[in-house]
């Protein structure tokens, strides 16, 4: 159970590292990171509005393939799907070409393609949706648009964005029906209590926060995903405090005129909003294998009192209601955060002149990007930095493209709107230090239950698992190795393919977070 609790309640991203797919996450909140790399960003080699194929599959090619179909494939993982819709964001210009298409409404050709691409993915994967019922609903948005809060992402045309979060959720379709109302009093904003939004017997999880991501968004409510209330296969619910801010936010409950009421507050004491979850009956023809939960909460008799709600403030949604308090975790649990990248000296001199590592137009960072904005060079025990475009900056200085700069401390790197933190490692002195640099990005998240061992590394098998891309294109060979496939050494004829940055710098179990005793510990294996 708890292994299914990590995944369902607490799903994270996997962890990035410095290649693979994982380039490509898009960060959209420095200070909170749980949107942070559950989009994607892809580029069509072609025209997406002519041919919506290319939003499944960038590309004919594997090797330069991305979309919503490598993207699915990457986090299908080992289990039922841990989604129910999928986003898509389509850059301004093609969104509005999209819009204009006729005879055929684009929108709903795309939807047609990628249901019969999913199908197909399913089928041969034996990938399992997590509603049998239920169809992969679409959401499609224009980047920048009111339905992003304005957020930009500056995509150009043939660039859209993939996301798939496990509180995406369309709407209702044929055998779904509402079990939950969540109505909400901001006590900076309105008064008394207003009905935002319904968790539906086929909705994995139900946020609510200050996110154009959440189920329900408003600026009074401080973060994203502050809050989230989730839906068990058993029909029970669990509730949560983003586990990223439990050191700054709590829940409480109270019994207010026969209702049970949640305050969402600070840890000072501070309410942010007042909430009620009313049990709403499932239809007389319901179909059989969908249950309801057991009810905890008692029946409202009346309005619920000050300061939860004006007297005169009549609700009549919940008058009668059944409301509950869900089950909040008992379990402990470990929050490691992904800040970043550290960067190696050069292991293997004989063969190499050191290795490269990419930093992208939009900010991304890996040894496989496809718009390379400048290039972090490391030669031996020293780093340099090279701009392969204009709107690179070292340390507030604009960075004159193709000319080296040595990285001898500690600086800021941007590109466009990202900026990165770049730090000096090489004066520490440990026995067998490794690392001449570390560059830091913004946050995402992973969460373990207290009491078990977490493996680390390249194997499919560790609970934070780091990428294992075997390109080594990033790689700068000695003029001696030559151009071929193997390299020349005591032991005879090594292939170049054995050696690339993932498994040279990280192991397949590389180490563990042990949180078997009070205190946690890590484990170099």
């Amino acid at each position: 159970m708890a292994l299914d609790w990590i995944s369902n309640l607490f799903q994270s991203e996997q962890a990035r590292g410095l290649s693979g797919d994982s380039a490509t996450g898009v960060a959209l909140d420095d200070a909170n990171p749980y949107y942070n790399y559950r989009l994607r960003r892809n580029k069509a080699d072609g025209d997406l509005v002519a041919n919506p194929n290319l939003l499944w599959h960038t590309s004919a090619s594997v090797k330069r393939r991305g979309g919503l179909g490598v993207h699915i494939a990457s986090e299908k993982g080992d289990s039922n799907a841990l989604f129910t819709d999928v986003l898509l964001i389509l850059s301004h210009a093609d969104y509005s070409r999209a819009v204009n298409v006729t005879p055929e409404p684009w929108f709903g050709r795309a939807m047609r393609v990628l249901l019969q691409e999913f199908d197909d993915f399913c089928r041969n994967e034996a990938f399992q949706r997590r509603f049998p019922h239920r169809q992969l609903g679409l959401r499609i948005l224009c980047d920048g648009s009111a339905d992003m809060s304005g957020q930009a992402l500056g995509l150009e045309a043939g660039e859209f964005v993939t996301g798939l979060l496990p509180n995406l959720y369309t709407g209702p379709v044929r055998g779904s029906h509402p079990v939950i109302g969540v109505h909400l009093n901001l006590p900076d904003a309105w008064e008394g209590y207003k009905e935002v939004g319904r968790l539906y017997s086929d909705q994995i999880l139900f946020t609510v926060g200050n996110h154009w991501l959440d189920n329900y968004s408003h600026p009074s409510l401080k973060e994203g995903a502050l809050y989230r209330l989730q839906q068990a296969p058993d029909g029970s619910f669990v509730h949560v405090i983003n586990p990223d801010l439990q050191d700054r936010y709590q829940v409480t409950s109270t019994d207010q005129g026969g209702a049970s009421v949640l305050t969402l507050a600070t840890r000072e004491g501070a309410p942010i909003a007042y909430m009620v979850l009313a049990v709403i009956d499932p239809p007389v023809d319901q179909k059989p294998g969908i249950q309801m939960p057991q009810q905890t909460g008692r029946t409202a008799t009346a309005t619920i009192p000050p300061p939860m709600l004006i007297e005169d403030a009549v609700q009549p949604g919940l008058h009668n209601s059944r409301t509950i308090i869900p089950d909040a975790p008992s379990e402990r649990i470990f929050t490691l955060q992904e800040r970043g990248a550290l960067l190696q000296r050069v292991h293997f001199e004989k063969f190499m002149e050191g290795y490269d590592v990419f930093l992208g137009s939009r900010g991304e960072l890996g040894t496989v990007v496809d718009d390379i904005a400048a290039t972090f060079k490391v030669r031996r025990r020293t780093v340099a930095l090279v701009a392969q475009k204009d709107g690179v900056s070292v340390g507030g200085r604009s960075a004159p493209v193709g000319v080296e700069i040595p990285l001898e401390s500690n600086t800021t790197i941007q590109v466009g709107a990202q900026k990165l933190d770049y730090r000096d490692l090489r004066t520490i002195t440990a026995d067998g230090w490794p690392y001449v640099a570390e560059i830091r990005r913004p946050a995402s998240s992973n969460y373990m239950v207290w009491g078990g061992e977490y493996r680390v590394g390249r194997s499919r098998e560790c609970r934070v698992g780091l990428p294992d891309e075997s390109r080594n294109d990033n790689i700068q060979w000695k003029a001696a190795v030559g151009d071929g496939a193997t390299i020349r050494a005591r032991s005879g004829e090594i292939p170049k393919s054995q050696f690339y940055t993932d498994s040279i710098m990280v192991a397949s179990e590389h180490a563990a977070f042990d949180l078997r005793s009070a205190e946690p510990r890590i484990v170099c294996t």
